[in-house]
């Protein structure tokens, strides 16, 4: 059985919400996405287009909800989202 976090009741809908399938899918979409995005903008032209700083908030607000979601989730323990092979493992 998973351990929850600390959070009291509002971990649970947390909890749910960091393993289902398309939270994950949307989440590992955004890292190519920002790969893509960061290649792009080594051109100079390209460098500071709106579009692609758009883009780049976008991505960024992501991975920030993605970090609170996962804290609230699974507690402060770093262990438990700081792993290396958490990017991979869901567990």
């Amino acid at each position: 059985m998973h351990e929850r976090g600390e959070f009291g009741g509002s971990n649970q809908s947390c909890f749910h919400w960091f393993h289902l399938f398309v939270f994950i899918a949307f989440v590992s979409f955004c890292i190519l996405l920002a790969g893509i995005v960061v290649g792009i903008q080594t051109y100079d032209s390209m460098a500071e287009d709106p579009i692609l700083n758009a883009i780049d908030i976008f991505i960024l607000s992501v991975f920030s909800l993605e970090v609170i979601v996962k804290i609230i989730s699974e507690g402060i323990d770093p262990l438990k989202f700081l792993l290396p092979l958490s990017v991979f493992f869901h567990y």
